[in-house]
């Protein structure tokens, strides 16, 4: 295992963490859509790793890299309101917009490679 493997690994085990622990996350949405959403794509990430070496698992990465660079954007812009105990929610907007692009990357070199 690799560092971007690593990444990859703790992030989607993040989402479906997310899911269980904080399932209204997604300001925006119902905490029954935010967990359906947090653990499909966590458990996508997931099988897409697992499945690394496979067409397969290089095409679930290249989509879920696709929808990380989507909510990377999202997050930046605003559109996603996230439903934290900060105040001011521009911080983490930023910081969860790089982190999107960050292992959308990933996602998008192991889809390649």
């Amino acid at each position: 295992m690799n560092i971007i493997d690593g990444w990859i690994l703790v992030w989607g085990f993040s989402y479906v963490s997310c899911g269980f622990i904080k399932p209204d996350i997604f300001g925006n949405l119902s905490p029954t859509k935010s967990r359906i959403a947090l653990l499909v794509d966590g458990v996508a990430i997931l099988a897409g790793l697992a499945l690394r070496n496979s067409p397969i698992g290089k095409i679930i990465l290249g989509i879920t890299g696709l929808l990380e660079v989507v909510g990377g954007i999202a997050s930046w812009s605003g559109v996603i309101k996230w439903n934290v105990p900060f105040e001011d929610k521009a911080p983490f907007n930023i910081s969860m917009a790089f982190a999107d692009l960050i292992s959308a990357l990933s996602m998008f070199i192991i889809a390649t490679t």
